[in-house]
Formats: structure tokens, C-alpha cells, sequence
């Protein structure tokens, strides 16, 4: 079941690049066990970029978009997975951006072995 915010680890504030961001909820991807939320690009704000993966994520991307399953939403923030052979070789299971801010959940984490 999803976690709501509170019950996640959520960073308050915002965020510069290198930094924790929180988790987000899977959503109707089971599998994806890795959601730690990092910020990539510019100062974003925790919160926006969490509730961002976790709407992306709870909409099923079923490659009509494109192949990386490129998606527009509604709060400006465009996200994608990309392919296996991308995700391995850029560590990037999910990423999302808007304007000069990119965020990503990364196909591993340190410390933490990947499937």
C-alpha cells in the first residue's frame, strides 16, 4: 500500500543538486523497490518533486508516449523511464524535469545492491 508523506522519509525545504530529496510511492509499479528521490539539476523544491514522481508513478506508462515513456504533466514537470541498456549504463530508473531542475530515482543507490 502507498505510504503517505508523513510516513516517508521527505526532506522539507528545497534542495540542490547532489541532494536527498525523499521517497516516493511505487504506485502501480510493484517492482521498483529503489524510489529515493535525488535531485540532479538546480535548487528544487522536496516536495514538488516527491508528489511529481509520485503522480507520474501512479499513472500506468504503457510506451504510447515514446520509447523512455515521456510523459507531460500537468504541473509542468515532463517525466520518462528510460531503456534497460540506458538505466543501467546512466543509473536512472526515473527521472523527472522542469525548466533548469531535473530529479531522478537512480536504478541503484549506494550501499544498496540492485535487482
Amino acid at each position: 500500500t502507498d505510504r503517505t508523506l508523513d510516513e516517508r522519509d521527505l526532506v522539507e525545504g528545497s534542495r540542490d543538486a547532489g541532494s536527498f530529496c525523499g521517497e516516493a510511492n511505487n504506485g502501480l509499479y510493484a517492482d521498483m523497490w529503489i524510489t529515493r528521490v535525488f535531485v540532479t539539476e538546480g535548487t528544487v523544491d522536496c516536495r514538488e518533486a516527491v508528489d511529481t514522481l509520485d503522480g507520474y508513478l501512479s499513472t500506468w506508462q504503457d510506451g504510447s508516449r515514446s520509447d523512455p515513456l515521456l510523459t507531460t504533466l500537468s504541473n509542468g514537470w515532463t517525466c520518462s523511464m528510460p531503456t534497460a541498456a540506458t538505466s543501467r549504463a546512466e543509473n536512472i530508473k526515473v527521472s523527472c524535469g522542469k525548466g533548469s531542475m531535473t530529479v531522478k530515482i537512480p536504478a541503484s543507490t549506494p550501499g544498496i545492491i540492485s535487482n
